[in-house]
Parts: C-alpha cells; structure tokens; sequence
C-alpha cells in the first residue's frame, strides 16, 4: 500500500503525508476471496475497515448495503466495545485494511495529534451518517 491511497478515505484526508505514513505502519492488510466473511452480525467490534479494492456485501436483518473501494466502516470500534450490528461478506476478491482498537490506542499514547485529528474525522463521518437517516 502506498500512503497516497489513504488519501481516499475521507476519515484520513486531511492528514499529512507524514501522519499518513504512520498510519500505513499499523494497518493490516487482508485480502478476503469472494464470499468471504470478514466479520457476523454480533461480533464483537475490534477494528475499522478501510475498503481498498472490491466490494463487501453488508446485511442485517433490516437491510441491505454495499462498501465499495474508499469506504470505511466500523469507526466507532476505535473508541467503544460493541458489537457489529451487519455482517460484511466479500463481493468478489477484496481487499481491506483493519486499524485495530489496540493500535489506534498506542496511536493516542505515542501521537495524540494524529489521533485526535482522526477522531475529529470519524465524529465528522458518523455525524453526516446520522443527518442522512434523521
């Protein structure tokens, strides 16, 4: 991966090369085959998801949606224990990236800036979600 590739993610877009660079260093890369489950409804909620190529199916027992590359899921894993309240199954081969809750808290400890800037994203990003379901 390549650090310009972050530049996708509207959680990520504003921060700078160099924070960017030490976020790549505590991301995990897993490619995942079609029809692949990359987590159940219920799971607990360790990690944000960062879609990089191809596609997850997300189902619950409502509804129906569909991640696509530049999306990201899961951000309130980052701050809170819960549990997934969709199923994400890989729609053909994909690609995603996982920030596990454990990393992005050595992230507060070792660069609380960086951090911070991401939480002020994330809270940006459930915000909008919100207004678009009220």
């Amino acid at each position: 991966m390549k650090t310009s590739e972050l530049k996708r993610f509207r959680i990520l877009q504003e921060l700078s090369e160099e924070e960017r660079e030490l976020i790549e260093e505590i991301l995990e890369e897993r490619g995942l085959a079609d029809g692949e489950t990359l987590f159940a409804e219920g799971d607990e909620a360790e990690f944000l998801v960062l879609v990089s190529n191809g596609a997850l199916v997300l189902t619950s027992r409502e509804e129906q949606g569909v991640a696509l590359p530049g999306t990201s899921l899961g951000e309130c894993a980052l701050f809170s224990f819960g549990m997934r309240r969709v199923r994400a199954v890989s729609q053909g081969s994909t690609i995603v990236w996982l920030l596990r809750r454990e990393d992005f808290r050595r992230l507060v400890d070792d660069y609380p800036r960086t951090a911070f800037r991401i939480a002020e994203a994330v809270l940006g990003e459930v915000s909008s979600r919100v207004q678009q379901i009220a």
